[in-house]
């Protein structure tokens, strides 16, 4: 007998968390770099790094995010648990 439980539908919810997520590394990264580039003068050097390894772990995360997503069955609304 197969206990495991079935995933959840795919909620709008969990895409627009991950949305923010994307957005949030992206921006956190981008700040820190401003702040180095005040810090040292490496004036657009910082930001632009910054925003680069921000967009590069974005993009792994949401990469991951989709590969887990793709290999969860949908749930039927009749299906119960």
């Amino acid at each position: 007998m197969n206990d495991k439980p079935k995933p959840g539908p795919q909620s709008p919810w969990r895409l627009f968390g991950t949305g923010l997520e994307f957005a949030g590394v992206v921006l956190i990264f981008a700040y820190l770099g401003h702040l180095l580039d005040n810090r040292f003068g490496w004036e657009p050097w910082g930001i632009l790094t910054g925003a680069m390894i921000g967009l590069t772990g974005s993009m792994y995360n949401l990469i991951k995010a989709v590969n887990k997503a793709n290999r969860e069955p949908p749930r039927k609304p009749h299906d119960e648990p």
